[in-house]
């Protein structure tokens, strides 16, 4: 993504962040997806939490939505270990805390109610 030509900018690299990114492209968007999130690997599945859980001693699956094969593959940019710090609405930029600039045109994010 460029400042000439910002895209669709995701905020939160969660489980819908991915989803959201790879449903964007089958979908049509043409234009560059980045998604911006403080995890430090791709967007995952969250196992549900039962009982077995608590009294199993191994480990929770982990299981990723997309790799970063994919999103290379469908053009998605994965900015991880990012937290955002502002949103500039006006400017349409989005801040992280190291101070990177990403512009866009779309945005996606979380509620914040």
């Amino acid at each position: 993504m460029t400042a000439d030509n910002p895209g669709m900018v995701i905020v939160g690299a969660g489980e819908c962040g991915g989803r959201a990114a790879v449903a964007l492209r089958e979908n049509g968007w043409h234009g560059s997806i980045t998604i911006i999130g403080e995890e430090s690997h791709p967007p995952y599945e969250r196992p549900p939490l039962s009982k077995s859980f608590l009294t199993d001693t191994g480990e929770v699956p982990f299981k990723t939505n997309e790799d970063a094969d994919r999103f290379k593959t469908l053009g998605v940019e994965h900015m991880e270990a990012q937290k955002v710090a502002s949103i500039d609405r006006m400017a349409q930029v989005v801040v992280t805390q190291e101070g990177t600039r990403v512009p866009y045109h779309r945005l996606l994010e979380p509620d914040s109610k």
